[in-house]
């Protein structure tokens, strides 16, 4: 075992400096993994959990052991990881939806063991292409496995995802020598318990304080979104190093974006299925990724699909333009900036109208009954459609359709099989016994998130103090940063009429275009295209 410290040091000084030293923790996770443990790691975003699986990766390889695979929720993460990777040396790859082009490629380097890493999504593991062709040739010649951001494993997670159950398939045939990492920044009690149960109950659980020190937190209230663009373009340049600002929507994205290039800031919409019309194949986010990682523009304005993406250690400030839906979220999001600077701001900017976007995301989360019966009586009656075919068939729209049919596969309601290039759906054996109640549980949680985050923008007390406090820290203390603690505003509560004259003229007049579309509905086709000409 002292070897293993010795070679996890050494790894360490070669990948950050002679003088870097482990933080309180890192050091004994990795000893747990390199042990064979399960470990779930929950620490305040920041802390360096992804030293853990890289410098493990790097000891167990160089034993002869297998390829790591790293389950990861978000392409901007997944990507960050990769440069983060290449610093140790480590040859990582990832397989996605966006590099269908080089996954044989990818295979064929995994046959022949000369990959470290492969990051995937959960997603993936859906993949009847990926499961037959990756997961089914290596899943005995795994080194290890693991499990980021693993709060999305628990449907009492603030950012459940279901694909995330089929983890527990995989788990279930990992011989039991082989290591398994899980780490989060944002896991109450509840979490920690519904992701040990899932994971296995002899996984050993390590917590750390998650108070982070360098964040000054203000909430100030704007309701009108005119007055919170003027706020945005009187305040932004007052804070040193590059930003992100987070939205609700994709829309308020654009017009926070459009708003402050217009006023001399420089910035980028991030969110996903974010194309250019100029887009030569290379996925847009990646571009713009780049570009703020290189400080090309200041500001980065982002819906939750960088909630959890971008390991940039010099952000100087987070500005969420509408509340988010819970505080967990809240914490995740402002966990981006500060992580190498003594001071950085989280402004929260509540709105009139940030509870009806989080309610009509509550109430829209799951598929209804009606929507889930109507695509199983069908596939009951047919034997096997495709996607297009059962829209054809049912009256939903292909967001809830492709909502209805996950859930319903994760479930083992159905199931799908590629047959000559084509993915049908097919009923499953399995009698249809809708878990509503399941359903009707998580929409109460949601709702019970939402209020707890009305209470913190409205609390008196250390707004970090009260993070903390949701997340089960039992070190939570006051800040002494916040406006709350020191006592007075950090930033200006109210903007100049002037500026909010100039939002309202520009909400007004300037923005809003109604684009044609480009496709027919899914399943029609006009002379066999289903493109529509120009």
């Amino acid at each position: 075992m002292n070897n293993f410290v010795t070679e996890a040091t050494k790894y360490l000084k070669q990948a950050f400096g002679k003088d870097a030293e482990f933080r309180d923790g890192q050091l004994d996770a990795i000893l747990e993994v390199l042990r064979g443990k399960r470990v779930l790691v929950v620490q305040k975003t920041g802390w360096g959990k992804s030293i853990i699986y890289f410098l493990s990766t790097k000891i167990l390889r160089a034993t002869g052991r297998g390829l790591t695979i790293i389950i990861s929720p978000l392409l901007a993460l997944m990507n960050n990881q990769l440069d983060s990777a290449n610093k140790l040396l480590l040859v990582s790859r990832t397989i996605n939806s966006n590099n269908p082009d080089e996954w044989n490629e990818i295979i064929d380097e995994i046959a022949a063991d000369k990959i470290d890493i492969l990051f995937i999504s959960p997603e993936r593991l859906a993949n009847d292409d990926f499961q037959r062709k990756v997961l089914n040739k290596i899943t005995k010649s795994i080194g290890m496995l693991v499990v980021d951001e693993a709060h999305c494993i628990s449907d009492w997670g603030h950012d459940f995802r279901p694909d995330y159950r089929r983890i527990k398939n995989i788990v279930k045939f990992l011989p039991s020598n082989v290591p398994l990492l899980a780490t989060t920044a944002t896991a109450n009690n509840r979490v920690v318990e519904d992701v040990t149960n899932q994971l296995g109950n002899n996984i050993l659980v390590q917590r750390g304080p998650l108070v982070r020190e360098s964040l000054c937190i203000q909430v100030i209230h704007l309701n009108r979104k005119e007055e919170r663009l003027a706020w945005l373009v009187e305040n932004i340049n007052k804070m040193s190093g590059t930003g992100i600002v987070y939205c609700l929507t994709k829309n308020d994205c654009n017009i926070v974006n459009k708003w402050l290039n217009q006023n001399g800031i420089s910035s980028r919409a991030y969110y996903s299925g974010l194309k250019s019309e100029n887009d030569n194949g290379q996925n847009e986010r990646l571009i713009i990724e780049d570009m703020f990682m290189k400080n090309k523009i200041k500001v980065i304005v982002a819906t939750t699909a960088l909630g959890m993406g971008i390991d940039k250690p010099d952000i100087g400030f987070v500005i969420h333009f509408q509340k988010p839906g819970n505080v967990v979220s809240y914490y995740q999001q402002i966990g981006r900036a500060g992580r190498a600077l003594d001071r950085a701001y989280a402004i929260l900017l509540a709105g009139s109208e940030d509870d009806d976007i989080t309610e009509y995301f509550i109430n829209t989360a799951f598929p209804t009954y009606k929507e889930m019966d109507g695509i199983v009586r069908l596939l009951e009656n047919n034997n096997g459609m495709t996607r297009g075919e059962i829209m054809n068939q049912v009256d939903i729209a292909k967001g809830r359709l492709e909502n209805s049919l996950k859930f319903l596969l994760v479930n083992g309601d159905i199931y799908k099989e590629k047959i000559k290039g084509q993915v049908l759906y097919f009923k499953s054996i399995s009698p249809w016994k809708p878990d509503m109640e399941y359903s009707e549980r998580i929409t109460n949680i949601r709702k019970h998130e939402l209020k707890r985050m009305n209470d913190f923008i409205n609390t008196k007390e250390c707004y970090m103090k009260f993070v903390a406090n949701e997340l089960n820290d039992t070190t939570a203390h006051d800040c002494g940063k916040c406006s709350n603690c020191v006592g007075y505003p950090i930033f200006p509560e109210m903007p100049m009429l002037e500026n909010v004259l100039k939002a309202t003229k520009f909400l007004k007049t300037d923005f809003y275009t109604i684009l044609p579309r480009k496709k027919w509905p899914m399943g029609v086709t006009i002379k066999n295209k289903n493109k529509i000409p120009e």
